[in-house]
């Protein structure tokens, strides 16, 4: 969250006093309970894995679209944080420049909510139907459907890259992506 402030849009004084705050032990002043901390991504990918289809697969990854994008590492049955806690924090993955710049883009800046409100907003719209109503965005229109292209066409880079690796970028990059001869993750 630290690193993406101007696509948060939060004041910065704001997400350093979120830095500095400690949720759990908060939390477990309220409670009786034991309380585990983890990522939104990293926890939405435990809960499809011990709640939705996700028990049917040993290995997945499961994207979390929201303000920002990441997801949740499960291998061999079992959730993967990582030694961070982050291992799923994929937003920072370098995909082609779709406004047809020459320098690659984190897949941040293609397929996080925060680019939909903008959009929104560009166009005199009230982004705030993305949070009062989840499961109805009919009146958002013809922005969503753009948002969804670019999201959609940036994600499917990056699982590519991210699941053929080298082997992929050696093959293709030099010769129809050019771009990606930069590629690397942050």
């Amino acid at each position: 969250m630290w690193g993406w402030e101007e696509e948060v849009g939060a004041p910065h004084e704001t997400l350093e006093a979120w830095r500095a705050y400690d949720v759990r032990t908060s939390v477990e002043r309220l409670v009786p309970w034991p309380v585990h901390f983890c990522n939104d991504a990293t926890a939405a990918g435990g809960a499809e894995l011990a709640f939705g289809s996700g028990a049917r697969y040993a290995n997945f990854l499961y994207v979390f679209i929201a303000t920002l994008i990441g997801g949740g590492v499960v291998l061999n049955g079992s959730l993967y944080p990582g030694r961070t806690g982050y291992a799923g924090a994929f937003g920072s993955i370098l995909v082609p420049d779709l406004s047809g710049g020459r320098a690659p883009q984190s897949l941040i800046r293609y397929a996080s909510l925060y680019l939909l409100e903008n959009m929104m907003r560009s166009e005199g719209k009230d982004p705030s139907i993305l949070w009062r109503s989840s499961d109805d965005w009919s009146e958002v229109g013809s922005t969503l459907d753009g948002w969804i292209e670019r999201a959609t066409d940036s994600l499917s880079v990056a699982i590519v890259f991210g699941y053929f690796g080298d082997r992929f970028r050696g093959d293709c990059d030099r010769r129809r992506f050019p771009e990606f001869s930069t590629f690397r993750h942050r």
